[in-house]
């Protein structure tokens, strides 16, 4: 059907260009080539409806492991899928080569066990809670002389465990990994420098805020005591170095808790006490190495 206005122009010995020029519009215009939909660009790349969903890093469907494929962040439609092990091995090998940043070092050190490089939003759930614990293996494996990469790992892991308001089974794995990090920064109070100083308080008050919801989740009298104590620590380790946002932010939190202590829940049923060194709660922990030079 294309053809056919090419033969009657030339019959009647049109130009060629002009014969050209009428048969591209009318092959555009024409919806239907010998009966058949044309096909357009979008429909030649779309996937068909039925194609497998496949890790975005090995781009296959099963691993030799046999991990089946995981996706727990904020990807939609058939993107962001992946094999543990493949999100492993990529960020390890975006971690060991972090030193290119030198300016953010330390947060893109552990970017990639936090978030997803597709979306750039928070892995959740069971799945961040498994790459916090592969990044802690990770640095306890590939640096275990370097103190401050383990405490760092360690934080992530205290932020991923605190960070679901729903989940209670488990505080007391959360209370051991802030154990941990008390115990290690306790070398650092021998330091006298002001920048040591800041940097123990921004650890302290991230652990110590993290506590504090823990405490809060037990639901019970006791416990919401027990979250009262640790953010009143938190605001005065505030006021001592002049952090007077994260003042407010204990203040707040304080007042959440005291709320559930006093029986009165209509405030904490809809607010959540800040929890971590960044103020707002959907932050994860900053590392101290760039959160110094804002303070």
């Amino acid at each position: 059907m294309v053809y056919a206005p090419i033969i009657i122009i030339t019959l009647l010995n049109v130009p060629i260009i002009i014969t050209l020029l009428i048969t591209i519009i009318v092959a555009t215009l024409l919806p239907h080539v010998d009966g058949k939909k044309r096909p357009t660009d979008a429909a030649a790349v779309a996937p068909s409806s039925d194609e497998e969903d496949t890790c975005w890093l090995c781009l296959d469907v099963k691993h030799e492991s046999g991990q089946p494929l995981r996706r727990d962040c904020s990807c939609r439609g058939g993107s962001g899928f992946a094999h543990l092990p493949c999100v492993v091995e990529y960020a390890g090998k975006w971690s060991q080569q972090s030193h290119r940043h030198r300016a953010d070092y330390m947060n893109k050190f552990i970017e990639p066990w936090l978030d997803c490089p597709n979306c750039h939003q928070h892995y959740r759930n069971e799945l961040a809670l498994e790459l916090a614990n592969e990044l802690l293996s990770f640095v306890e494996k590939q640096y275990p002389d370097h103190e401050w990469k383990i405490r760092e790992a360690l934080r992530c892991k205290l932020f991923v465990l605190s960070s679901d308001w729903t989940q209670l089974e488990r505080r007391e794995e959360a209370k051991e990994v802030a154990g941990r990090i008390l115990s290690m920064i306790e070398k650092m109070k021998m330091e006298k420098s002001s920048a040591a100083k800041k940097n123990v308080a921004i650890i302290e008050l991230h652990t110590f805020s993290c506590l504090g919801l823990i405490a809060l989740k037990e639901g019970t009298k006791e416990g919401a005591k027990t979250s009262m104590e640790y953010y009143e620590k938190c605001f005065h380790m505030s006021k001592a170095v002049g952090f007077t946002k994260r003042m407010a932010s204990a203040e707040r939190s304080f007042a959440i808790a005291k709320c559930f202590y006093e029986g009165d829940s209509s405030l904490g049923a809809h607010q959540k006490p800040d929890r971590g060194a960044d103020h707002e709660l959907t932050k994860r922990p900053v590392s101290i190495l760039q959160d110094t030079k804002q303070r």
